[in-house]
């Protein structure tokens, strides 16, 4: 199990999530909540090159007198992910 910390991305001030590494790690919730920014803050900490601070909150994007900066931990080790996106329409959305 790996303990994940994600700080200042996008609208997630910190947040916490356990996955399991080199397994299938399927996390749904309601809409808004995160699930995209934390794949992405995934993603782009494992890309590394300051990829990350395409995350900068909007907050901070044009005064961020605190130096706040995205940041990812808990990832020790990995080097590749692979992030599948599944948008399920019910009928509700169809008509």
């Amino acid at each position: 199990m790996m303990n994940i910390e994600i700080k200042n991305c996008n609208n997630i001030d910190s947040g916490k999530i356990q996955i399991n590494k080199n397994r299938l790690n399927i996390k749904y919730a309601m809409n808004g909540i995160g699930k995209s920014t934390i794949a992405k803050a995934i993603e782009l900490h494992i890309k590394g090159d300051d990829a990350i601070n395409e995350l900068m909150p909007f907050k901070y994007i044009e005064t961020n007198t605190e130096d706040v900066k995205p940041s990812v931990k808990g990832l020790d080790g990995i080097t590749s992910v692979m992030i599948l996106m599944m948008i399920i329409l019910t009928n509700m959305y169809l008509k």
